[in-house]
């Protein structure tokens, strides 16, 4: 993440805080951060392009590429890593989102945040957590979305 620090026009003291810096929301990025926060799941680039293209007809992959790539250096969009998949993306998520993956379609989502905690087994003391994030891989069945 960038950040800017401002600084008094008659010294070279800085304000009392930063702020973080983004890149400046444009009808492109924003249609991609809304696809990302309706679809509630991890999407492939080609399906923000589908999605976003309803708003912003014009939109091009690699504008989506591109944008991601700024989105995801900023902390306001995070890559998702699925087996057999191109790199998927999805909107920031708390530490230990659990990610249920139908291996007989490919097919991802998120539990709700609500769906219950996850024991971890005892780590060694030298070993410090700092995130985790969970995969269930099964199928979906008949009531899968």
């Amino acid at each position: 993440m960038h950040y800017i620090i401002l600084f008094y026009s008659d010294s070279k003291q800085p304000y009392p805080f930063c702020m973080p810096f983004h890149s400046r929301e444009t009808r492109q990025r924003s249609a991609i951060r809304n696809a990302l926060k309706t679809a509630d799941k991890p999407l492939q680039p080609k399906e923000i392009q589908d999605i976003a293209s309803r708003t912003s007809p014009k939109i091009g992959l690699a504008t989506i590429y591109r944008n991601l790539k700024k989105l995801e250096e900023e902390g306001l969009v995070e890559a998702v890593h699925l087996p057999g998949l191109a790199r998927c993306y999805a909107s920031p998520r708390k530490p230990g989102a659990i990610l249920l993956y139908c291996e007989d379609s490919g097919r991802a989502e998120f539990l709700p945040a609500d769906s219950g905690k996850v024991s971890l087994p005892p780590l060694p003391k030298y070993f410090k957590l700092q995130r985790y994030d969970l995969v269930l891989r099964g199928t979906f069945g008949k009531r899968g979305k």
